[in-house]
């Protein structure tokens, strides 16, 4: 098994001070300042710089996503809930958002593998999911956004008296049938688009 090393960016994380995230709301823009320039989108739905085609049937999940002041390339995210998660796109503390994927899809993966193995009443003791992506070379012109082209996920379950089909049964449902993030990344979002918005500076 790969050792687990306690991150300097939990600990940057636990100690930053707690930021307010913005209150939730039935819809997604009512997370964000009011705006006093909007740059103009086209007609909803699709990808690109679109206005948002959701279902007003259903939920929307809203994350916010601050830049951290004066640091180089650090920001913090967050969820209604007060979880925060400290990320960075350079050499300071926190972890890259390409890795944050793949542990999303680890976790994700994991939590359905846990109640599986439950309700099977397996006497497994521990989870642990390593996730390895692989992107084209930094500087690669053809692919400028580096997108994994190949991910793999090895379960690792100890216990004593495990069986071993049981497990394999409780790993193909998680990925083959409920992790969202597996399908997600399998089938791709049908809409994804962007607005950018001119907000004033918060007061001091």
């Amino acid at each position: 098994m790969r050792p687990i090393i306690p991150s300097a960016a939990v600990a940057a994380v636990v100690a930053a001070p707690r930021r307010a995230f913005a209150a939730p709301a039935a819809a997604a823009t009512a997370l964000r300042p009011r705006a006093f320039t909007v740059s103009a989108p086209a007609a909803a739905g699709g990808h690109g710089h679109a206005a948002p085609s959701f279902d007003p049937k259903l939920p929307v999940a809203s994350v916010q996503v601050d830049w951290i002041a004066q640091s180089e390339s650090q920001f913090e995210g967050s969820d209604p809930h007060g979880n925060r998660v400290l990320m960075s796109g350079s050499d300071e503390p926190g972890t890259g958002p390409m890795k944050l994927l793949l542990m999303g899809l680890g976790a994700c993966a994991a939590i359905d593998v846990v109640s599986i193995l439950r309700k099977q009443r397996q006497p497994f003791q521990s989870v642990r999911v390593n996730v390895d992506g692989q992107r084209p070379a930094a500087g690669d012109t053809a692919h400028p956004a580096r997108p994994y082209s190949a991910i793999h996920a090895t379960f690792l379950v100890a216990g004593e008296g495990l069986d071993q089909a049981k497990v394999d049964r409780a790993v193909g449902l998680s990925i083959e049938k409920y992790c969202g993030v597996h399908a997600t990344l399998l089938e791709g979002v049908p809409s994804m688009t962007w607005t950018a918005e001119l907000v004033p500076p918060e007061k001091k």
